[in-house]
């Protein structure tokens, strides 16, 4: 009696069973274009039912629904502006804001260092 399961009655030959299920062979992998995907998209989008698209085209409905829900995450990316339009005003502004930052932190030592010389015994970081 064999532990293992044939895939038709009377193959009990192991190296049978591995031609059978095919372990030699490996699945490829399908690569589609950007344009196709895109057209996949829009008609999906069109039609409102991913499933009827894959089917139409004999894709996975799960790899159609990926590209649909991608190319909606990629559309709400497109619409968020990156740089704002008044960048050079904005940077100008940062710089100013550093050097006052810089003038108060010096100032702030001056003071603490005046401090610590007038009142010794005053704990001060």
């Amino acid at each position: 009696m064999s532990l293992y399961l044939a895939p038709k009655k009377g193959w009990t030959d192991p190296l049978n069973l591995l031609s059978y299920w095919g372990e030699e062979k490996h699945m490829q992998r399908k690569h589609y274009s950007p344009e196709f995907k895109q057209q996949i998209v829009k008609e999906a989008l069109e039609v409102g039912n991913s499933s009827i698209v894959a089917r139409k085209y004999d894709i996975n409905q799960n790899i159609v629904s990926r590209w649909v829900r991608q190319s909606k995450n990629n559309d709400v990316n497109r619409t968020i502006p990156r740089v704002p339009q008044n960048h050079k005003e904005l940077l100008n502004e940062n710089e100013q804001l550093k050097k006052l930052l810089g003038k108060k932190e010096l100032e702030n030592e001056i003071l603490r260092d005046l401090l610590k010389k007038t009142n010794p015994q005053l704990r001060i970081r």
